[in-house]
């Protein structure tokens, strides 16, 4: 009778007149193992007696067991509480039925695949179990996907290691599968100077390596240097440049590393060429050195009456004088050799005594430098005595006079000509820093320079026939020139200031 009336109540709860049971869990999604505490609670029923139902069985039952407790459970799991009498053949209520959902553990399987990869090269790593996650230990390789590369190997050339992880991750836990990966280095051709850096000597050596030695086969391309292959010394043969080649192989792959060496000799001298032992002020010539052996030429002077450009050579006149170049040769290869030449540097000094002339007039030009010879370049215009510079006025115009030395150096000078009358003549016009007043008659005492506001901004006496004035200090513009006697007798000219 008491398990007909349990029956019926499970059947059918809705036939009968029971009081109200409801059923609560702290979970109903768990993992393996994990304890899940039931609570049941009830209405109108002042002792209750419970029957804790799982998948149909009663598990336990009695008064004020309103709790159930279990780490047991399966996943599918049904958890029911039914109310009944003391005797338990009654059912008073039976409450909500709860399904169990139990996760399992993660499982992160086995790696598989080859483990052993070179730097900067790849290999596939796999994994069954689905969703994992790669990662590396150490930053020694990096992989994505399972795909693994090389990164970094010992410089010393020693492998390295990492260790790689597939990580497999849900509510219940987590799981590693992991496995070590081998990384070895690139081959490494480069070898390196050992106590020197830099060109080596004739007869002369220096050693290289690489710390450990130098890997694989090391040879000379030209022959200028040797290599002992025993103790690292690297020897100068002949003067030149050449080749050492090296490479390396190993397990993955090959490598080549080259370098040029500059064998020297011992310093020697050659010749300076020289176009000519005279130069003129402000011109140029290059000395060249020929024959010399080494690797760096120093030019420099002496007294500094020219000047040369270390480099290339090349000198330019600066002062009248003498003057002694020095040429220095020197490398590691042995001490400095010096050879020297000696330049004269010569010029006119300035022509004196310009002045402007009439149209068949004459004026006498100077020059301190001695032995030199004078010439016109606008024999049309005026032209003057070789030995004496007696300049003759022949027409309007501006003539060059030049007073050349015997060495080919010179200086020039302008002679204005001009058709002289009772006017007054102002040369040079227009004229930047000094200016030539010349008069026909020598009544004519003082002049003044005028602007063109009317104001007198200059007034001297005349000394003569021809006066010279220093104009620098006057502003740029135009300007009117008047030259008056004691009768207050006027010429006037224009005048343009540069």
């Amino acid at each position: 009778m008491k398990n007909t009336l349990i029956l019926i109540f499970l059947l059918f709860p809705c036939l009968l007149k029971a009081q109200i049971i409801h059923i609560a869990a702290s979970a109903d999604t768990v993992c393996i193992g994990d304890t899940v505490n039931f609570l049941a609670t009830d209405t109108g029923v002042s002792i209750a007696y419970y029957q804790w139902w799982v998948n149909g069985t009663i598990i336990f039952s009695g008064a004020s067991d309103s709790t159930f407790t279990s780490d047991t459970l399966s996943n599918g799991d049904t958890i029911r509480c039914l109310l009944t009498n003391p005797a338990g053949d009654t059912v008073l209520a039976a409450s909500n039925t709860i399904i169990i959902t139990v996760q399992s553990m993660p499982f992160a399987g086995t790696i598989t695949g080859y483990d052993t990869v070179c730097q900067k090269a790849t290999t596939i790593l796999s994994d069954t179990i689905p969703g994992g996650v790669w990662s590396a230990q150490n930053n020694n390789a990096s992989v994505v996907g399972g795909t693994v590369t090389g990164v970094f190997a010992d410089p010393e050339g020693f492998p390295t290691t990492d260790s790689i992880f597939y990580t497999v991750t849900n509510a219940c836990g987590t799981d590693v599968a992991s496995v070590v990966v081998l990384i070895n280095p690139l081959p490494d051709a480069a070898f390196y100077w050992g106590t020197l850096d830099g060109p080596i000597c004739v007869d002369e050596g220096m050693f290289v390596n690489d710390g450990d030695g130098v890997e694989g086969i090391l040879y000379s391309l030209h022959g200028d240097v040797y290599y002992g292959s025993f103790d690292g010394e690297i020897f100068g043969v002949h003067a030149g440049t050449d080749t050492l080649i090296s490479i390396a192989t190993n397990e993955c792959g090959s490598d080549t590393f080259t370098i040029q060496i500059t064998v020297l000799p011992a310093p020697q001298l050659g010749n300076i060429v020289i176009p000519s032992n005279n130069i003129c002020v402000g011109d140029t010539m290059t000395l060249i050195d020929t024959g010399s052996i080494g690797t760096t030429l120093d030019w420099n002077t002496a007294q500094g009456n020219v000047t040369i450009n270390e480099f290339t050579g090349l000198v330019t006149g600066v002062h009248r004088g003498l003057d002694e170049i020095d040429l220095i040769l020197y490398n590691q290869c042995g001490p400095p050799l010096f050879n020297s030449v000696t330049i004269n540097v010569a010029s006119p000094f300035p022509i004196t005594d310009i002045t402007g002339l009439c149209v068949k007039g004459s004026t006498l030009l100077s020059d301190s430098s001695k032995g030199g010879t004078w010439s016109s370049r606008n024999t049309d215009v005026a032209t003057v005595g070789a030995a004496s510079g007696m300049v003759e006025g022949l027409r309007d115009g501006v003539a060059t006079i030049t007073y050349t030395l015997a060495g080919g150096c010179y200086d020039t000078a302008e002679v204005q000509v001009t058709t002289c009358g009772n006017e007054l003549v102002i040369f040079p016009n227009p004229s930047k820093d000094e200016v030539t007043i010349q008069v026909i008659n020598l009544a004519y005492t003082s002049f003044s320079f005028i602007d063109i506001l009317g104001q007198v901004v200059l007034k001297q006496p005349l000394t003569g026939y021809t006066t010279q004035v220093n104009i620098q200090l006057l502003p740029p513009g135009l300007y009117f020139i008047k030259v008056v006697d004691d009768n207050n007798n006027q010429m006037v000219s224009k005048f343009v200031k540069e």
